[in-house]
């Protein structure tokens, strides 16, 4: 118990951060920027790696119960911490790129409201608080981070190519840009929106797109669930009642349990989640 607390005591107190080299901290300073979590890149550093030790502790001490056997425990509890590792480390871009998808879901009706903003003439101060006021999600709340930038003193260009650094998204990004092309170049009375009109048109299509190749994926997908709930599981049975009659098959209740209690369950549950994770999100 005493040492257990001495681990853990070791664990939250090490700095792991340090463990990584200036060009690392960098990317993945970089990567969390692009998250829109507040947190610095080497107390996340320190927080991952210390977290991936209790997936490594956790194995070890399974494994141990298991088999007692030091040489299987260690390496298998080894690839789990690598595995922890690496999740950890990817989980900021994994983040970033689902807060991009969530900001490009609303770029098309925000870009519309722009630009009918802009050919009425509005300031783009005004055009800047209507998409930050409006009900865009995670596109509202970084534009009210350009709105502050701006209430601070920034300039609105400035302000936009910092948005455009911290959001995954290339449309994002040439969408800030043509926005600051146009503060730069419009006259009051002759504001150019062609631009934006097509990058908007792009986003719609884009959409379209991901859609029709979900429901050519969705087709496949349906199969291979059906298979795996239905099909699978009547071969299995038809194999234990042959097979405990004429191959010597003795499969124990246990066993039997476990595979359509809990592995049957586990693959179909692992495919409906692989069907969501691809969904498209749009606003068609």
């Amino acid at each position: 118990m005493a040492a257990n607390y001495s681990l853990l005591k070791f664990l939250s107190s090490f700095d792991s951060s340090k463990l990584l080299d200036k060009k690392s901290i960098s990317k993945l300073e970089r990567a969390l920027e692009k998250t829109g979590l507040n947190i610095p890149a080497q107390k996340f550093a320190s927080i991952a790696i210390n977290a991936s030790f209790f997936p490594f502790l956790i194995s070890i001490i399974a494994l141990q119960l298991a088999f007692n056997d030091f040489s299987l425990s260690i390496p298998i509890s080894m690839l789990v911490f690598a595995a922890a590792l690496v999740f950890a480390f990817y989980l900021p871009r994994s983040i970033a790129k689902n807060r991009a998808k969530e900001i490009e879901l609303e770029m098309a009706v925000a870009l519309k409201t722009a630009i009918v903003e802009l050919q009425l003439n509005s300031p783009f101060e005004h055009v800047i608080l209507k998409i930050a006021h409006g009900n865009f999600g995670e596109l509202s709340i970084e534009f009210k981070k350009i709105s502050r930038e701006i209430d601070s003193g920034s300039n609105l260009p400035e302000a936009l190519m910092r948005s455009a650094q911290r959001v995954d998204s290339r449309i994002f990004e040439r969408a800030a840009m043509n926005l600051v092309f146009i503060y730069e170049t419009s006259s009051k009375s002759n504001v150019e929106t062609e631009s934006l009109e097509k990058i908007t048109d792009e986003i719609i299509e884009l959409q379209k797109n991901s859609l029709r190749d979900f429901q050519a994926k969705l087709s496949i997908s349906g199969l291979i669930f059906v298979a795996a709930s239905c099909i699978v599981p009547s071969l299995y049975s038809a194999y234990i009642i042959i097979g405990s009659q004429f191959l010597e098959l003795k499969p124990t209740s246990l066993e039997i349990f476990l595979t359509f209690a809990v592995f049957f369950p586990a693959i179909n549950i692992l495919i409906l989640l692989f069907i969501k994770s691809q969904t498209p999100k749009t606003i068609l």
